[in-house]
């Protein structure tokens, strides 16, 4: 039997043990979690880290305590990130910002977010991380269509 039957018969315990062998390619991970429930998906990620390729597909159609248990076991790919933020609609990337713990490494994250321009995306992001990079301040006094953003970073560093 095949790892392709497998799925098409949505005989997820299968697949997961077939994982557990080694025997899941990463294109395989992908369609197991386009079709897998939830339960099948998080028994998943706990033998072994998604894809970058699965790892998108889980963001975009995934839950908050999927991607939260991403985060916690592996850590989400920066690139994974930034493809998010430049893709990404506004409900996806408030879900994943919400499961961060930590502020990504990657600063072309950052970047990519205050470059979105969405005030509210914003306002999570420094509840979360309080300050922002250096760089990412420069964007913010450069570009007068982020003024909004600006005028809000200022009034909540003077409150800190």
């Amino acid at each position: 039997m095949t790892i392709k039957n497998v799925l098409k018969r949505n005989d997820f315990d299968t697949f997961i043990e077939l994982a557990r062998q080694g025997k899941v390619s990463k294109e395989d991970q992908v369609l197991f979690y386009k079709k897998a429930p939830e339960l099948y998906q998080q028994t998943l990620i706990n033998f072994c880290p998604p894809s970058q390729e699965a790892e998108k597909i889980i963001i975009e159609k995934g839950t908050r305590e999927t991607i939260h248990l991403i985060v916690v076991l592996y850590g989400i790919y920066a690139s994974t990130l930034e493809w998010m933020m430049k893709e990404c609609d506004a409900k996806i990337v408030t879900k994943v910002i919400d499961c961060l713990h930590d502020k990504p490494s990657s600063l072309r994250v950052e970047r990519l977010m205050v470059e979105r321009g969405d005030i509210e995306i914003f306002k999570l992001w420094l509840s979360k991380f309080v300050t922002l990079e250096d760089s990412t301040e420069r964007i913010l006094n450069e570009r007068l269509d982020l003024s909004s953003m600006l005028s809000y970073y200022i009034e909540m560093s003077q409150c800190s």
